[in-house]
């Protein structure tokens, strides 16, 4: 993503709220980027992702967005570390994104051919759970804000209970 469309993002934003000034957006835009290069995985994710490694699970990830910044973001977060580089979807490369049932379709056609299920953690409905669903992958919602979802599907609240849902799912199939 470019500057003028980072600042056009939070224009929309600030213009929500009424807010025109040039300056905030500036700060806004700063801001943002100072917290996101401070993410890192939970304890829980990080314990989640050793389990599956030892136990030989097949893992991907699927992220929206532009190759660049997601690609930091995956380095920033230690991805390299529990699932290979070629596992590692980003929609740009893919020509396609999130919501778009064919963006899951893509990734799906390129994983090894003795996958027989696809589990998928995804925390929103409209662009994890829905899609991964009409896919006939098996999503599983973090759920931390308790939305509404016309889906009946396996949900967590918190990163505790996604690592339970998942590990007990995984682990009895294997």
């Amino acid at each position: 993503m470019n500057t003028k469309q980072n600042y056009n993002r939070w224009y929309s934003v600030l213009e929500g709220l009424n807010q025109k000034d040039y300056l905030e957006i500036i700060a806004l835009d700063e801001y943002y980027h100072f917290c996101q290069s401070k993410q890192r995985l939970s304890t829980e994710m990080v314990m989640l992702l050793n389990v599956l490694k030892k136990s030989k699970i097949f893992c991907g990830i699927l992220t929206n967005g532009f190759t660049q910044q997601q690609q930091k973001k995956l380095d920033q977060l230690g991805m390299d570390l529990y699932i290979e580089p070629k596992w590692q979807f980003i929609s740009e490369d893919l020509g396609d994104t999130k919501p778009n049932v064919s963006c899951f379709k893509k990734v799906a056609s390129q994983l090894p051919a003795e996958i027989a299920q696809i589990y998928y953690l995804g925390d929103s409905y409209k662009n994890d759970i829905a899609p991964a669903h009409l896919a006939r992958w098996n999503p599983i919602w973090l759920n931390r804000f308790a939305d509404e979802g016309e889906l009946l599907v396996p949900q967590a609240t918190t990163n505790k209970e996604v690592v339970e849902l998942l590990l007990s799912k995984l682990l009895t199939i294997k």
